[in-house]
């Protein structure tokens, strides 16, 4: 008996479906899944390379001037190790204007160097040590000129330097020990000057083996008469670029100075300026 002669066939069974196909099948959802397991791959190794957070060298103190706790009490003595109050120098560079035309030089003492060098020319140089030289400043001395005025030291100090052989000192009672050690404050050799005129000036100062530091610069005008100390020597003005005065403690060997003295004009713009 034909049991289908009224009705249709029936349809196939449909294929079994794979794993990938279930998910969505087609190439094209497996290279979507494939990229993104490399992406999450490539963020977790991004995330696992930690940058080193930088660290910040502090050179001072963080307690202020009141001093340092105990735990960088160490650290300050390691470095005080490292950097010495000693072999160190500064220069000073600018341009200035005197207050008026004339003829001046400058008159002072370094312990250890001052030095000068104004309009392109030294015109300074006296302390414990000469910055020109290297030598001491007896070489110098009245006393070591009239004595061998002829020999090798006095000849290569007159080609070096610019200070007048012998030299010119003066020795202010509260300068003891400058007086004691060296002589004095000297007076250097001449320079002239034009008021409005700028000239370049470089002062160097310096300490070699360490200790105390002290160095003061007065200028003297040719032709002026200054106040007189009980001595006779007279009170010059400070070599100063504005109306500030040191603070000078009363036991300070420092030498006597006119605080109502003319001032010197600092010309910003003009040239290395590094006062």
């Amino acid at each position: 008996m034909n049991f289908y002669s009224n009705n249709q066939a029936p349809a196939p069974a449909a294929p079994k479906q794979s794993f990938w196909q279930k998910l969505g099948a087609g190439p094209l959802t497996i290279s979507l899944m494939i990229h993104a397991a490399l992406l999450a791959i490539g963020v977790i190794w991004v995330i696992q390379v930690v940058v080193p957070e930088e660290k910040t060298v502090d050179f001072l103190p963080k307690s202020g001037g009141g001093g340092a706790p105990a735990s960088e009490v160490k650290t300050q003595k390691q470095r005080s190790q490292i950097v010495q109050p000693k072999q160190w120098f500064v220069v000073y560079r600018g341009t200035v204007q005197a207050p008026k035309s004339g003829r001046y030089r400058f008159v002072g003492a370094g312990d250890d160097v001052l030095t000068v060098r104004f309009n392109n020319r030294l015109v300074f140089d006296y302390g414990y040590t000469m910055a020109a030289t290297g030598g001491r400043p007896w070489v110098i001395s009245e006393e070591s000129y009239n004595r061998d005025r002829k020999s090798d030291a006095i000849r290569d100090f007159k080609r070096l330097s610019p200070m007048p052989v012998p030299s010119k000192t003066y020795q202010y009672e509260a300068n003891r020990k400058i007086n004691h050690d060296i002589g004095g404050l000297a007076v250097g050799p001449e320079f002239e000057v034009k008021e409005g005129v700028s000239y370049p000036i470089e002062i160097l100062i310096s300490e070699i083996p360490g200790g105390v530091f002290s160095t003061a610069l007065l200028i003297q005008e040719e032709g002026v008469t200054y106040q007189k100390d009980a001595a006779g020597l007279p009170v010059l003005p400070l070599f100063r670029l504005d109306h500030s005065l040191p603070d000078v403690s009363p036991k300070a060997e420092a030498p006597p100075f006119d605080p109502n003295s003319p001032v010197w004009k600092l010309v910003p713009g003009r040239g290395k300026e590094e006062i």
